[in-house]
């Protein structure tokens, strides 16, 4: 599997589990790391996991609301 698609298994996967949709409610971003987390080495490689999990952190602890991480959602990034 390329780097590419690996990439974005993981920040698919993170979008999915911190959306509502029509058959559940969105996870926190908590809980959706905790997924990332037990899932990093067997469904998710773990470098990218890692990697995803220092961009996500980073977004978090940037000042300014910007780029902060809305409760339960994903992160929002302003082009």
């Amino acid at each position: 599997m390329s780097t590419a698609a690996r990439i974005l298994a993981v920040s698919d996967s993170f979008d999915a589990m911190t959306a509502d949709r029509s058959e559940r409610a969105a996870l926190s971003t908590e809980a959706a790391v905790d997924e990332l987390h037990a899932n990093a080495g067997t469904q998710f490689d773990a470098a990218v996991v890692d990697a995803f999990l220092s961009v996500l952190k980073g977004l978090d602890d940037s000042p300014g609301d910007d780029h902060a991480i809305p409760d339960g959602g994903a992160a929002v990034v302003e082009a």
